[in-house]
């Protein structure tokens, strides 16, 4: 036997030759293939040096495929040295032997190089073939240099027989031998392998029927001397192994096969034995590589197919066990081109939410199908995206969808996909996936109707109101007809909630809500816009007189007193009325309505009135005038006047009221008539409040700096808004700290309506102003509701009679009566009292009788410039000059400047 060369120095192969990762297997290796080496060589003729194969190749193979990548220089160096020394003691001269250990070695590497690294991209079937090819590259590059030893040192044998030779029984012997070591790592998975109908149940019943009739078979072939063409009657129990037991006990049974039969035949026995050496080796060697590749070719085919049946039947398994315990519904239809979509399977979850059948998918004995478990007004829908999924339109679709469950309706999100289907004709496999959402839907139905209603009354909010407006005026200009909105406001709301509290208060409010709700026409939106005020929406009116009916409904409704509790309140509405034309916005309707509504509230409260275009230009000043005041404020363009409060015995001036005027850039000086109404509307009013305090104060300081004790008392008027904020108190005071007044030299004027406002903390900071020297003042007093209990409560200082009743004493019996009432009030309570509007002799002269010892108005001075006003008070008296007014006689004629003069009788308005 000739063989072997290699390269041990190949780094790519053999590694770098470090210390071994696998000594023990390594060393087990090398004592094996040495001995393994002596048995292969036994098996040849010494005469020719032919082996009929060589079962140390295939340990070799096996080897390199086995070990760590590491441990392969390692192999291949065992290999050179093991069959260098078997050979030697087989009687081979030195150098043959190294020459045999060389081409063995050269055979191991080239395995290594070219099966190795594709083995691990391939399986089954494609890595036999792969190590087919390899052992043929790896034997051919081998017996080159085996041929050439043999050539060498024996003249004998020629060239390609030697090479021949060495080819075909190394390859053999790796066919034969590799499988046996290299599918060892597989024996689990042979020991499980599974028949096509599951896993034999009697697998050792199956192993001795191979074995009995491989004996058999082996015996009658190759037991008996003499040529018998029957050599391959031994593959049917190969093939069998190879169908029944694996390709790890067909190596095996090959390999052993293999042995027997060369044996055998090396005895002269079997169909080869008599033929002359030669032509019985090569012959055997093809029979034994031809048996060899057809069983294992055969074992790991049909192993590879029960491993792919055997994943599929998993993977099927898996499929149904997870379709069947999934959370989610999932539902396999058949959809064919009729529109029909039965329902073939269903899971557990699918059942339970459809509340389908537990048996056969079927309902009056008919299959059943998707259609049936939609509600009459999904099905169209549905049937749209099944006829496109049946047209190749689309492969899924994905939505939530009604279904009837039971006698109620349900929300699913509905998942379809289409399947592959190898059916011949036009039906489709459908898979739904539904997720039950109704609790979602709920969800969201009362998040919604949390967003667009109030909370309080359960009426559409300003959100709702708005789109529901939108699509009115949106439908009225395609119909023609008109949109009208009522913009209601509680007159007086907020005395119910200062008196009784605010759950009162919404007590009334929910009854208010159900009056409106059922005094207007079925179509028409009642809606809360918040606090106090409501909109009705009618969204279809003919003219203004539909919208006025509607409004009288609503007053009539409210006429009657609210129980709450014991007690019974009386509330009215301001209403205004706005009819949308062609054209208008839900905002401009909605702000027509509500300057129609500010409108009733100045014409007397408890009323409707109907938009008109001065509304809007009203509306207009508004927004246009404040932010031009609001820069006036801040360019320091306002001044105050003071009217003198004049003791009517004397002459003196006592006090002086702090008046505001705006000092226009261009147009003068502008009293506030032409501009007050818009500060107090807006929320400029509490600074400018704050303005007048701090410049009051400081003159007031200048004064009393200049004049001393015959310094009069200034007169502050305080707005509702700036009273009832929470800055009032610390304004007040930080003006007299800054300014330097005395507090004893300051009133704070508050109107008598304002009075009735006055909270719980806002008296305790009146107190603690009076407590320093401030005075409170009752203003405009006799105008509003009877404030008597608030003017004992709040100790009220001074009483100003409003100037209606003064002005009208000599003409109004009833004036008069008011006017002495309230002085002998003021007295009985030790109050002062101040008339204001006096203009005429007279009047001075009665409210002297009557008892008033001060008094304001034209007969003494208009309101003028704090340097006027100085001069005025020099001695203390109006009396001097041009401006001596006596009590008596007429008044004089004298010229002031327009815009500083307002017409007797004319409001100058809480700040003026």
């Amino acid at each position: 036997m000739v063989l072997r060369c290699v390269c041990p120095h190949s780094r790519k192969v053999t590694g770098n030759f470090r210390r071994p990762q696998q000594p023990a297997l390594l060393v087990a290796f090398a004592v094996g293939y040495l001995l393994l080496n002596i048995l292969s060589l036994s098996l040849g003729s010494r005469a020719n040096f032919v082996a009929v194969f060589w079962p140390a190749s295939g340990v070799a193979a096996a080897a390199v495929y086995a070990v760590r990548s590491g441990d392969r220089g390692w192999v291949v160096l065992a290999v050179f040295v093991d069959n260098s020394l078997a050979n030697v003691l087989h009687g081979s001269p030195v150098g043959n032997s190294l020459g045999f250990g060389v081409a063995n070695a050269v055979e191991t590497t080239a395995f290594a190089a070219l099966f190795v690294p594709l083995a691990s991209t391939a399986s089954g079937i494609t890595k036999w073939g792969r190590f087919v090819a390899s052992v043929a590259g790896s034997v051919a590059v081998g017996s080159v240099v085996a041929a050439t030893v043999v050539a060498a040192g024996h003249r004998g044998v020629s060239f390609p027989d030697a090479a021949q030779t060495w080819f075909v029984a190394d390859a053999v012997g790796m066919i034969v031998v590799a499988p046996m070591l290299m599918f060892l790592p597989d024996h689990r998975a042979a020991r499980a392998r599974l028949a096509p109908g599951g896993r034999s149940a009697r697998p050792w019943l199956e192993v001795a029927a191979v074995l009995l009739g491989l004996t058999l078979e082996i015996a009658y072939v190759f037991g008996q001397r003499g040529f018998r063409p029957l050599a391959f009657l031994v593959l049917p129990a190969l093939i069998a192994a190879g169908l029944w037991l694996g390709r790890l006990a067909t190596a095996w049974l090959v390999g052993a096969t293999a042995v027997v039969c060369t044996l055998l035949t090396l005895d002269g026995r079997g169909p080869f034995g008599s033929l002359a050496q030669s032509t019985s080796s090569q012959t055997l060697q093809i029979f034994i590589a031809t048996t060899a590749l057809a069983a294992l070719t055969l074992a790991i085919a049909v192993e590879d197919g029960r491993r792919a049946n055997r994943h599929l039947s998993e993977q099927e398994q898996l499929f149904r066990r997870n379709f069947d315990d999934a959370l989610v519904g999932m539902i396999v239809l058949d959809h064919d081109p009729n529109g029909s979509s039965r329902i073939v399977r269903a899971n557990t979850s699918a059942r339970l939410a459809l509340q389908l059948p537990g048996g056969a998918l079927m309902r009056n004995g008919v299959d059943l199908t998707w259609a049936e478990l939609l509600p009459p007004d999904e099905q169209p829908q549905i049937a749209e995206v099944l006829t496109e999924i049946a047209q190749g339109q689309r492969e899924t679709w994905q939505g939530e969808v009604e279904h009837v469950v039971g006698q109620e309706r349900r929300w699913l999100d509905v998942s379809l996909a289409t399947m592959k289907s190898d059916a011949e004709d036009d039906t489709r496999h459908l898979t739904l996936q539904l997720v039950d959402v109704t609790a979602r839907k709920v969800a969201e139905a009362a998040l919604t109707e949390m967003a667009m209603h109030d909370s309080l009354t359960g009426l559409p909010n300003r959100t709702l109101l708005l789109d529901r407006l939108s699509l009115a005026l949106a439908a009225a200009s395609r119909h023609g007809h008109r949109v009208g909105v009522l913009f209601l406001d509680l007159d007086d709301f907020k005395t119910i909630n200062d008196a009784l509290g605010h759950h009162v208060g919404d007590v009334v409010l929910q009854e208010i809500a159900r009056r409106l709700s059922e005094a207007v026409r079925p179509g028409d939106t009642v809606s809360r816009m918040g606090g106090d005020e409501f909109i009705v929406l009618c969204p279809d009116l003919p003219d203004i007189a539909a919208a006025q009916i509607v409004a009288d409904r609503i007053l009539s409704a409210l006429t009657e007193p609210v129980l709450v509790g014991d007690r019974s309140w009386s509330v009215e509405v301001s209403v205004g009325i706005a009819l949308a034309e062609h054209g208008d916005s839900a905002d401009t309707v909605l702000r027509e309505a509500d300057s129609a509504m500010y409108a009733a509230k100045r014409k007397g409260k408890g009323r409707a009135e109907v938009f008109q275009q001065e509304m809007h230009v009203r509306a207009a000043r508004q927004a246009n005038l404040a932010p031009r005041l609001r820069q006036a404020l801040a360019d320091g363009e306002f001044r105050l006047h003071f009217q003198p409060i004049v003791d009517l015995e004397s002459s003196m001036v006592v006090g002086a009221e702090a008046l505001i005027r705006w000092a226009h850039p261009t147009r003068g000086l502008l009293p506030p008539g032409e501009w007050l109404d818009v500060v107090e509307k807006s929320d400029l009013v509490v600074a400018m409040g704050r303005w007048v305090l701090q410049e009051a104060c400081r003159i007031g300081a200048m004064w009393q700096e200049t004049l001393g004790d015959r310094a009069p008392i200034i007169h502050a008027n305080v707005s509702a808004r700036h009273l009832n904020n929470v800055s009032f108190f610390g304004d007040v005071r930080q003006a007299l700290h800054d300014s330097g007044c005395s507090p004893q030299w300051l009133v704070l004027e508050v109107t008598e309506t304002h009075l009735l406002t006055v909270s719980h903390s806002l008296r305790r900071d009146l107190e603690r102003l009076r407590t320093i020297g401030v005075k409170l003042a009752a203003d405009d007093y006799g105008t509003g509701y009877s404030a008597l209990s608030q003017i004992v409560e709040l100790d009220v200082d001074v009483i100003k009679i409003d100037k209606s009743f003064v002005m009208a004493m000599d003409s109004s019996r009833r004036a008069h009566a008011v006017v002495q009432a309230v002085v002998g009030l003021s007295k009985a309570l030790g109050l002062e009292v101040v008339a204001e509007g006096v203009e005429r002799p007279e009047h001075a002269a009665e409210l002297l009788r009557m008892g008033c010892l001060s008094g304001q108005g034209y007969l003494w001075s208009p309101a003028r410039p704090a340097e006027d006003i100085a001069a005025m008070l020099r001695d203390g008296r109006v009396g001097r000059d041009e401006l001596a007014l006596p009590l008596t006689g007429p008044r004089p004629a004298r010229v002031l400047p327009a815009a500083a003069a307002p017409r007797p009788g004319q409001s100058a308005g809480p700040l003026g």
